[in-house]
């Protein structure tokens, strides 16, 4: 088995004899969206079309943290912003 990335080979993994395999990449997979897809090569060495694509989207940064600007009040007997 062959992976590629976008079109470009990550890495190569091979099959047990139920044909199952798993893949971890050797590199870290960068931020932003990734293509996926894997061909097959037989014992004949015939390779597979390229496999449906696997989309996936990297997002390891975290958002920026909440801010709290204006507290408004519409219970009670005082209606309105949050001051004094």
């Amino acid at each position: 088995m062959k992976i590629y990335d976008n079109g470009t080979l990550i890495g190569t993994v091979s099959a047990d004899g139920t044909g199952a395999w798993t893949f971890t990449p050797t590199t870290s997979i960068g931020q932003g969206l990734h293509s996926l897809t894997v061909t097959a090569t037989d014992a004949a060495g015939n390779v597979s079309q390229p496999s449906a694509a696997f989309n996936i989207n990297v997002d390891s940064i975290a958002p920026t943290a909440p801010t709290i600007t204006q507290v408004y009040d519409d219970v009670g007997h005082r209606n309105g912003p949050g001051q004094q």
